[in-house]
């Protein structure tokens, strides 16, 4: 896991143009300006340590049908990012919602962002068809107990992975570099 340091004039310009611009336009679950602003840190971080524009977030206007990079290679790449104010562990899970199961991309990246710290960690990569072999398919409504004993009630159905099941990001970034 790689943890990124996002400056403070970056994170101020991220907040800025979602003042004026929505990224939301699924129609359910398209998230807060706060959530989308998560997403978007962690979208930067990751255009950060490939190498690619980072500023590219500046173009984005509505849906994009879960396409967050695409790289030099044609490769489509969704990131996804999760807060919380605790430091990510590798036996914490990664997920996607079963709506966007159907989104046509190559691989996701997960990051987490601590909002304690303003740290933003890059928890690793799967490619899109080895993710749904591999994850756990959670129902709505399902319950599970998380490390500090609170109970975590999924709002939509979802596909869990464990971060210890994710490739390093060392390895996207070779492959999209060759």
């Amino acid at each position: 896991m790689i943890v990124v340091q996002i400056p403070e004039e970056q994170r101020a310009r991220i907040w800025k143009y979602l003042g004026r611009h929505s990224l939301a336009n699924r129609g359910h679950f398209d998230g807060s300006r706060k959530d989308q602003y998560i997403g978007l840190l962690g979208e930067y971080a990751v255009r950060q340590y490939l190498g690619i524009d980072v500023e590219e977030y500046r173009s984005k206007e509505g849906f994009d049908n879960g396409i967050d990079i695409i790289t030099n290679n044609g490769m489509t790449i969704d990131v996804k990012t999760i807060s919380s104010r605790s430091k990510i562990k590798r036996h914490h899970q990664v997920n996607i919602a079963a709506t966007q199961k159907s989104y046509d991309v190559h691989m996701y990246v997960f990051c987490h962002h601590n909002t304690k710290n303003n740290e933003t960690t890059i928890c690793g990569w799967r490619s899109k068809k080895i993710f749904f072999e591999d994850a756990i398919f959670m129902p709505k409504g399902e319950k599970k107990v998380l490390d500090n004993g609170s109970v975590l009630t999924y709002r939509a159905a979802s596909y869990d992975l464990k971060i210890s099941q994710l490739h390093d990001i060392e390895e996207l970034h070779k492959i999209i570099n060759q």
